[in-house]
């Protein structure tokens, strides 16, 4: 046994450059670093800082909103509700009430007429009590802040469908794909309404709750848009 130990060591000293048949056999782990080592080489190529997963997320929000977008405006509400809403209502319950109280009347029966949407699938909001209590006033906010757009882009009803449109396009193009937490797909109202109310109150505060209505000029657009009265 001692000469067969010998003569191994002697056969290895004879031949350094050749390592044992164990070693150079590689086994399975070995196997799975050469597979994996052509990936890594690729992903280290490929993948830099501020590149990959959010980049590609930004751009597919992108074209999602640019096609949504139309969709939203001609049959998701905008084209056909602002003729009614800011076209029609708004500028008889300003004249009567005022801007802030007509805008609080109008942000009801928007709110009102809205509610059945929570029980259609593709309004993706569950139909909670807490998120239906919570859009009242969300919708709320929101049409003392179309108020006073409407009233300082001289009563014009184009621009209440393009913000409106722009509004419903920017919640399911941007926010749901980029941010998919709890707060956006089970309590999407919660940041809207902290959103919406906080420009509110500031709007309402900064125009002593005028909203930029000017009785004057919206007497000369009824004047304008009147029909000629047939002697």
């Amino acid at each position: 046994e001692r000469q067969l130990r010998r003569l191994q060591r002697q056969g290895e000293a004879a031949s350094p450059g050749v390592a044992p048949a164990e070693a150079r056999t590689p086994g399975p782990g070995a196997a799975r670093r050469a597979a994996k080592a052509p990936a890594q080489r690729a992903a280290s190529k490929n993948v830099s800082p501020g590149k990959g997963a959010p980049g590609k997320a930004a751009v597919l929000s992108t074209l999602i909103l640019l096609v949504t977008f139309p969709l939203i405006l001609i049959f998701g509400g905008p084209l056909f509700e602002e003729g009614g809403w800011r076209g029609f209502a708004l500028p008889r319950l300003q004249r009567l009430h005022g801007p802030l109280v007509g805008s609080l009347i109008l942000g009801i029966f928007w709110a009102l007429w809205h509610l059945p949407l929570f029980w259609v699938k593709v309004w993706g909001t569950p139909p909670t009590i807490l998120n239906m209590v919570l859009y009242v006033p969300t919708v709320v906010f929101m049409t003392v802040v179309y108020t006073w757009l409407f009233n300082n882009t001289k009563g014009s009803v184009l621009m209440a469908i393009l913000i409106h449109a722009s509004f419903n396009a920017s919640v399911t193009g941007i926010l749901a794909p980029l941010f998919p937490a709890p707060i956006l797909s089970d309590y999407g109202l919660l940041p809207i309404l902290g959103g919406f109310g906080a420009l509110a109150v500031v709007l309402v505060a900064l125009t002593r709750g005028r909203l930029g209505y000017r009785p004057e000029a919206d007497a000369a657009r009824t004047d304008a848009t009147a029909a000629p009265r047939v002697r």
